[in-house]
């Protein structure tokens, strides 16, 4: 998850990023986005809208929610609006949630064997 999508976290990343370096960022997801002849975004038209939305952006608009919010409002920047859209619906795996569930089933294991 942070390799595919770790130059979008932060505004500040991608526009110190270099031409090359986001064109190959930008390919890459586009290929991670895929599946077979389908495509979610094009990799070079997503490189083109960041070179512009890097000019655009002030520093307030930062995170990926605002740039969200920003891209959604300006009704501009398709692909990566769908990006930002992919990027803030992704579900993350928290691994101490599931450690605290096998503590808690292993305290009611316990509590159930001493009565």
């Amino acid at each position: 998850y942070e390799n595919m999508f770790d130059f979008l976290f932060d505004s500040n990343k991608f526009k110190i990023l270099g031409e090359d370096e986001l064109k190959k960022y930008c390919v890459n997801l586009e290929k991670i986005l895929s599946f077979e002849d389908h495509y979610d975004i094009n990799g070079l038209d997503l490189f083109s809208e960041l070179k512009l939305l890097k000019e655009i952006l002030t520093n307030e608009i930062n995170i990926p929610l605002k740039i969200f919010n920003y891209i959604k409002r300006s009704c501009s920047f398709p692909n990566t609006y769908i990006t930002y859209r992919i990027l803030l619906t992704l579900h993350v795996t928290v691994t101490t949630a599931k450690r605290s569930f096998s503590k808690l089933k292993m305290i009611k294991s316990y509590l159930r064997s001493t009565n």
